[in-house]
Parts: C-alpha cells; structure tokens; sequence
C-alpha cells in the first residue's frame, strides 16, 4: 500500500520497513519487492548487489519471476563494465 500510496499516502521508505518486516517472515513477494526497491532505488539507495541478493532469496522461496530480474541484472553489471 506505501509503495503505490493504496489507501495511504505513498511513502517508498516506509514499504521498504514493511517488505523487510514479512521478509524476514518468509514471504517471497516481499522478497522479489526488496529486489525491486533496491534496483530501482524506490525508498533505498539503489544497490544492484542487495538486489541481488534479494531476488536470489525470492527465488529461493519459489518467486518464479526474480530469476528473470537477477539475469537482467547481471547482464546489465557486465555490459557496464
């Protein structure tokens, strides 16, 4: 609801805390959410590498859309350097 300000204001910061706090619980849309924020820099400061990490988590907890997002990553890290 604070990333697309559904039913509250928007605030990135604060869907950051609440994507952190049910990934940790195990929810994997969380999970693929953390890797988004941090990608894109919604609510954090853009960080590719924790992106990572938080799509390969999604992934590991059965997201079948973050190994798409981790490839596009990567690709986009090797094409930059």
């Amino acid at each position: 609801c604070f990333e697309y300000g559904d039913g509250v204001e928007q605030n990135s910061t604060k869907a950051v805390e609440w994507y952190t706090k049910a990934a940790e619980k195990g929810n994997s849309t969380a999970m693929y959410n953390l890797g988004d924020c941090f990608e894109n820099g919604k609510g954090v400061e853009q960080n590719s590498t924790k992106a990572v990490e938080w799509y390969t988590k999604a992934q590991d907890a059965g997201d079948e859309d973050a190994e798409a997002q981790i490839n596009q990553i990567r690709e986009r890290l090797q094409n930059n350097a």
